[in-house]
């Protein structure tokens, strides 16, 4: 969904940027541009919650893991080396998630910042064409990290 957003954003910025002379266009585009912009308010939001629920996540998995490293020493503490080590195998299922959602949550945050960037400059009374050129690039190498992630997994 991002990717499409972010993608027609794009072309409409860059049409901007390079066919301000047709005033008819204008109002077209300038209609097209305020959708986009509460799209990218509406993405916005739907990161920033993702993101808190990760956040919610990675609680919940550092409190469970620390949880099964108590059971495990208590296991040991018992002789019960068979209920140690199923408890340190659920420990570490749960580092592997953890650390999968620490991930989730550092590129939610590399997104929110680019979308809060982007916003703030399509909101300005007159944006600088450098520096949406500048977001529109940071935003491709987003992308681009994204795609890369998503077909790793």
């Amino acid at each position: 969904m991002a990717g499409r957003l972010l993608d027609r954003l794009k072309l409409i910025i860059r049409s901007e940027l390079f066919d301000v002379d047709h005033v008819g266009q204008d109002k077209r585009r300038n209609s097209a541009m305020d959708e986009t912009l509460e799209d990218l308010k509406s993405e916005l939001g739907q990161a920033i919650a993702e993101r808190h629920n990760i956040r919610k996540s990675i609680t919940t998995a550092t409190k469970a893991g620390e949880e099964w490293d108590t059971k495990a020493n208590q296991a040991l503490e018992h002789g019960r080396e068979d209920l140690a080590k199923a408890a340190l195998t659920r420990k570490h299922s749960l580092d592997r998630e953890l650390t999968e959602l620490e991930t989730q949550s550092a590129r939610l945050s590399d997104l929110i910042a680019a979308l809060e960037k982007l916003i703030g400059g399509l909101q300005s009374q007159a944006p600088d064409n450098q520096a949406i050129s500048a977001q529109l690039a940071e935003l491709d190498a987003l992308i681009g990290r994204g795609q890369a992630y998503k077909q790793k997994d």
